[in-house]
């Protein structure tokens, strides 16, 4: 192989490789006092084509030359482990000052491999320092509301400081504001009040996962500064009512947080509620592109069941119905899994909101449980007098293995009895030998009457004891048939009797026969009509009086023309 070759294919898997792993991370600020610890929290989202782990790793801070080790900077979670492609996660970074520290604002950067932000934290030093409380400061509101939070700084020097002012970094398009708006002086000890104000932007993303968005309030002069971080949370405008959850005939109302309990494999699961806009009838702020969706964390040998359902536009301060059904899959093990409920949209100023519940799904095999999950029949109409095929499959989803299953096919009505005793089936979930099918062909006899029958197929544990059923609708058509009629015609006269042969006609089932016959004595039929002796006598006369005038005419006209 030329070595040109080689070198594209290599460069071919490199970007592959690379873009399985792409992701992306925002950047994180916080400020810490020295000798103390302090949290930021950045976004690591995977935009590859594949679930992938991810390893976070950070530089040293630098700060006019001063240095923050990174042996002092430490991540929530590391590596970040079986992140979604599509999906993002939050990592809280722990930062930690030591006590002989200088202060300054530092820097360096946070990679996931290949993907960078910047970590900046601010460091203030105890002795001629501005304590900022509380410290982070949180404020919330719905896409475009106004907020306002209130914080104390005070002077814990032991001088004066004098010309200090508030500002901020970050959330330019928030339009922070303060109170005082000028400068002012404290003195040692002194503290003093400070609001601060914003607008939250009406197309500010309010999912969850957004969340908090993030700016630095210092107060300074040209010498000493504090600062804390301001945390602002955009409310989303979405709200789930009226959840409901239904399995093994049962209905159980569901809230955030809660566990659903005894669910077996094989069920049938229905959850159904309502989605409502937050949003206050006026102004009308109308929520698109709803969508729901349902994510069971590795039930299913592994790997997720997932599930969605789309509603219409939702108006302010109203709501729109949705309804998801699954099946639990029959090698699901005993466990408890994560459920997540997620609605998600986009209002008309382009904010996106979401809810996000999560539920416990609780998974319980019973001991013995011998699940019908194939009843097929290869027709669901046919005429009798024809044979029709129903393919079985039963399931082991119990916690023993058994070699006393049943299976029983009946219908009374068809004269179908069918019974296999001792089958043998696995309890491992997902292995072939915890399965058993069958196909049955039976007749449907011609003495059948046209109707619908029902086929019932029972599962028994050791035999006897009973364990599923379920039954299929077979409908039979009426066979087609034929009949025969009889039909004497008779004339009579003073000195004879005409006896003609029988007319036989077959009906066909679903046609309607013609009118019978009838005829007077004396009558022969002729043209559809019945006529006597004399009168069929008296037209046959006239006709060979007419044939012998046409031979005539004939014989005239050669002689004419010769």
């Amino acid at each position: 192989m030329k070595k040109p070759l080689i070198f594209v294919m290599l460069f071919a898997i490199l970007l592959a490789l690379d873009v399985l792993g792409a992701a992306t991370i925002t950047d994180v600020a916080t400020h810490v006092t020295v000798n103390t610890s302090n949290s930021g929290t950045t976004e690591i989202a995977n935009t590859g084509n594949a679930t992938n782990n991810f390893t976070l790793t950070v530089t040293n801070l630098t700060s006019n030359g001063n240095i923050l080790d990174n042996s002092n900077i430490a991540f929530s979670e590391n590596p970040v482990i079986n992140l979604t492609n599509g999906t993002s996660r939050n990592i809280t970074v722990n930062v930690t000052v030591p006590v002989n520290q200088t202060e300054g604002t530092y820097t360096g950067t946070i990679t996931a491999d290949g993907a960078a932000s910047t970590l900046t934290v601010v460091v203030t030093t105890a002795d001629h320092q501005l304590l900022l409380t509380p410290n982070p400061l949180t404020a919330s509101g719905a896409p475009g509301d106004n907020f306002t939070a209130t914080f104390t700084v005070k002077n814990v020097g032991t001088e004066t400081l004098t010309s200090l002012k508030a500002r901020s970094t970050e959330l330019e398009d928030y339009n922070l504001t303060f109170a005082p708006n000028g400068v002012f002086n404290l003195a040692s000890g002194e503290t003093k009040t400070v609001n601060v104000s914003g607008r939250l932007p009406q197309n500010v993303n309010a999912k969850e996962k957004n969340n908090p968005h993030t700016a630095i309030i210092f107060i300074n002069n040209s010498n000493k500064q504090g600062s804390l971080n301001l945390d602002v949370t955009a409310e989303s405008m979405l709200n789930f009512d009226d959840i409901v959850i239904d399995y093994n005939g049962e209905s159980e109302d569901l809230e955030n947080g809660e566990n659903v309990q005894e669910i077996r494999p094989g069920d049938k699961i229905t959850i159904s509620g309502e989605v409502h806009n937050l949003f206050d009838a006026s102004p009308e702020i109308q929520i698109e592109e709803v969508k729901i969706t349902i994510i069971i964390e590795d039930l299913d040998d592994g790997n997720d069941i997932e599930e969605e359902d789309r509603v219409k536009d939702i108006d302010s301060d109203d709501n729109e119905n949705f309804e998801i059904k699954f099946d639990v899959p029959g090698n699901a093990e005993d466990d408890k899994y994560r459920m997540t409920i997620e609605a998600e949209g986009k209002d008309e100023n382009g904010a996106r909101h979401n809810i996000i519940w999560v539920i416990g799904f609780e998974v319980d095999r019973l001991p013995y449980m011998i699940k019908i999950t194939k009843a097929t029949l290869s027709k669901t109409e046919i005429e009798c007098g024809n044979t029709v095929d129903l393919a079985v499959r039963i399931e082991n989803i119990g916690r023993n293995e058994e070699d006393e299953v049943e299976l029983a096919v009946k219908s009374t009505s068809l004269g179908i009895n069918e019974r296999i005793k001792n089958i043998y089936i696995d309890n491992r979930p997902g292995d072939p030998d915890s399965k058993y099918s069958k196909t049955f062909t039976f007749d449907v006899g011609e003495d059948v009457k046209a109707g619908t029958y029902g086929i019932d197929i029972t599962t028994y544990y050791k035999n006897t004891r009973l364990s599923d059923s379920e039954r299929v609708n077979l409908v039979v058509k009426s066979c087609a048939t034929a009949t025969t009629t009889t039909s004497t015609i008779a004339t009579t006269s003073t000195s004879t009797t005409i006896t003609f042969p029988t007319i036989t006609t077959t009906t066909i089932k679903g046609q309607t026969p013609g009118p019978a016959v009838t005829q007077r004595p004396g009558e022969i039929e002729w043209l559809g009509g019945g006529v006597d002796e004399k009168t069929l006598l008296n037209v046959l006369l006239l006709g060979a009086g007419l044939v012998a005038l046409i031979i005539v005419l004939l014989y005239l006209l050669v002689v004419l023309f010769k």
